[in-house]
């Protein structure tokens, strides 16, 4: 598993830190509700490997979901029903109509299940604050093709996939490791951005409180990663007030 960790980290980078975090928090304690449930979304133009990125890191563990010519009573029954603890939204290249926008906030608000939602695509969904202030936001986008090391570096992560799943790593929930987990990250969003949208500093806490809790399984720089997850929450704390082109 560490391998794979490896060769993800190589490939993906910062993203690959936040992915892993993302996934991380999610495999916590909830502590009743003070570990949030933030949205992923991986923004990107066509064939930037967002969707292969989600492949890799969630595996077969979420359920694809597509919104065309679906309708809300669906959404909702879906929720209800599904045994799925992600969902994909992928493929969203337009801005979502407001009844798909307010039933994935749903999803962050609801503390009543455990299923989070992963939506990916081009669309700008910055313009919507109370929605993008509910999301962990990955930037995919790229200027050129994938190069020869990238492309072998995606051979390898689908190589060795298959055995190294998170859910099949031997742990046992610690209340008081989640609780400890969850104070220092808070302690250094709150020394470092006390002013950010509260909303982006609970789910930001919550991919750092991810790493504390796993930091014995990823092996990477605490520091690297505190200055990665530090770095994305004041990036989209300034898209909040501008839109994603003009960082282009």
């Amino acid at each position: 598993m560490k391998l794979f960790y490896e060769h993800l980290l190589s490939l993906y980078k910062d993203n690959g830190i936040i992915g892993l975090c993302y996934l991380a928090s999610s495999k916590m304690p909830k502590l009743d509700g003070f570990i949030k449930k933030p949205i992923l979304y991986v923004y990107g133009n066509k064939a930037s490997g967002k969707t292969e990125f989600v492949k890799f890191i969630f595996r077969n563990k979420f359920l694809d979901y597509y919104i065309n010519n679906r309708t809300v009573i669906e959404f909702k029954s879906l929720l209800r029903n599904n045994h799925y603890p992600f969902i994909l939204f992928d493929d969203i290249n337009k801005p979502l109509d407001l009844y798909v926008r307010e039933c994935i906030k749903s999803g962050y608000d609801d503390v009543t299940t455990d299923c989070q939602f992963i939506v990916s695509g081009q669309a700008d969904l910055s313009k919507d604050v109370s929605l993008f202030t509910r999301m962990i936001f990955l930037d995919f986008s790229r200027m050129a093709g994938f190069s020869k090391d990238e492309k072998d570096g995606f051979r390898k992560l689908s190589y060795i996939r298959e055995f190294a799943l998170l859910s099949h790593y031997d742990f046992s929930e610690s209340n008081f490791k989640a609780i400890k987990s969850l104070i220092t990250a808070d302690r250094i969003i709150e020394s470092t951005f006390s002013s950010a949208e509260s909303r982006l500093k609970e789910n930001y806490r919550s991919l750092l409180a991810g790493y504390y809790y796993f930091a014995d399984l990823f092996q990477c720089n605490e520091k690297m990663v505190v200055d990665i997850i530090l770095r994305h929450l004041e990036r989209q704390q300034l898209l909040i007030s501008a839109p994603l082109n003009t960082f282009f």
